[in-house]
């Protein structure tokens, strides 16, 4: 009776896992995709004298800058 009972929850368990990974999959999780930037630290460009670090942080500000011109969430 108890390896039955074990069966019978780990097949609802699966169960709602499946349906919920379906409801993300189809619905998007809710929120929009966070920009993926790789920022390696130490090095200075040489033709404005910026950072790596420093320099994609303000490529990230102008890119938001322009998503919030369009009419983007930003």
């Amino acid at each position: 009776m108890i390896p039955q009972v074990g069966r019978l929850l780990a097949g609802v368990s699966a169960l709602l896992i499946a349906i919920t990974g379906l409801y993300l999959a189809i619905a998007g999780g809710g929120s929009d995709p966070a920009p993926a930037v790789i920022i390696i630290r130490g090095s200075v460009l040489p033709d404005d004298g910026m950072t790596d670090s420093e320099h994609d942080r303000e490529w990230l500000r102008e890119e938001q800058a322009q998503l919030e011109a369009v009419g983007g969430d930003g």
